[in-house]
Parts: structure tokens; C-alpha cells; sequence
């Protein structure tokens, strides 16, 4: 035997029947506030994805600079590799330029870290060195790998011997990675 209250009692069943009615329209009200809010959002929806793409192929267009950049450095590198020591190869051009010297020397003045590499200024003094020699001196460091710039140059003239003097003469070179290995 089965027995409902709402069977026993006919006023129970329009009170509860009357509450589920008024529950199930609140669902539903509550479901369309929720679809038409997002069919809202759908309207405004393709401009913001417009705009991602486009920044998007703006990041893309930006990455292919930078590629392209970094394959020119790798490319450049291949092709020159920097010399292994450049203080000592700036000492070999010296000692093939200035040859005549009596005295000649190379000394390092300052290194400054950078991001990436290290900057490294040299000096070379050399007594009683052929001042014909110097133009080519320099050329040739300018145009070895890394580069030396000539920052600053001295030159006091030799009186007993023509063509001579004593020179001062200041490099700098920007070394990138391993190419700085002599202390």
C-alpha cells in the first residue's frame, strides 16, 4: 500500500505543484538571462579575435626579424671567426708595422663587461718606431676580425733621426664570447 500525502489530501497537491511550477520558471528565466548574455558576448567576440591575430602576427613578424638577425651574426661568425687572441694578434701587427722599433710594447689599459662580450683598450708605445709605418699600422688593425679602433695616438718626433719618433697609440675592440681568452 502506497501512500502519497498529496493523494490523501487534494489542497497539499496545488501547494506543492504550485512551488515546482514556480521553481521551474525561475530555471528557466535564470537559463534565458544566461543564453542571451552570452549570445552577447558572441557579438564582440570576432573583433577580439581580429585583434589577437593581429597581434599575434605582429609577435610572429617580430620573431622573423630576430631570426633572421641571429642566422646574419651565426652567418658573419662562420665566415670571420675572431681570432682566438686578440691582444696578441694586435701585438704580431704591431711587431710587423713598427718592426724597426727599438723598443715596442702592448699593454692592456682597461676591459669593460658587456652584455654580451667585453670591451678591451689597449695601448702600444713603441721608441724610434718608421712614422711612414703608422697609416698602415692602423688600417690594418681596423681592418683585422675582431676590429681595433684607433682611440687616441701620440707622436713625438725623433730629432737626431728623421722618420722616427716615439708613438703612443690607444685600440679598442668589443669581444664577443670566447674570443677573449689572453690575460
Amino acid at each position: 500500500n502506497f501512500s502519497l500525502p498529496w493523494k490523501r489530501n487534494p489542497a497539499a497537491k496545488g501547494g506543492l505543484t504550485g512551488f515546482l511550477q514556480l521553481a521551474a520558471a525561475a530555471v528557466w528565466l535564470a537559463a534565458l538571462v544566461a543564453l542571451a548574455q552570452a549570445g552577447l558576448a558572441s557579438l564582440s567576440a570576432p573583433s577580439r579575435i581580429r585583434a589577437r591575430l593581429a597581434d599575434l602576427s605582429a609577435v610572429a613578424a617580430q620573431e622573423a626579424t630576430i631570426d633572421a638577425a641571429f642566422a646574419a651574426k651565426e652567418a658573419f661568425v662562420a665566415a670571420h671567426p675572431p681570432d682566438a687572441k686578440p691582444r696578441l694578434a694586435l701585438a704580431m701587427l704591431a711587431g710587423q708595422a713598427l718592426s724597426g722599433a727599438a723598443t715596442n710594447s702592448i699593454r692592456e689599459i682597461r676591459r669593460t663587461p658587456l652584455n654580451p662580450g667585453t670591451a678591451l683598450r689597449v695601448q702600444v708605445e713603441a721608441e724610434q718606431a718608421p712614422l711612414a709605418a703608422l697609416s698602415p699600422f692602423i688600417e690594418t688593425a681596423e681592418a683585422a676580425n675582431p676590429p681595433w679602433r684607433l682611440v687616441s695616438l701620440s707622436i713625438e718626433p725623433d730629432s737626431p733621426k728623421p722618420g722616427k719618433g716615439k708613438v703612443r697609440l690607444e685600440f679598442e675592440s668589443i669581444m664577443i664570447g670566447a674570443s677573449i681568452v689572453d690575460r
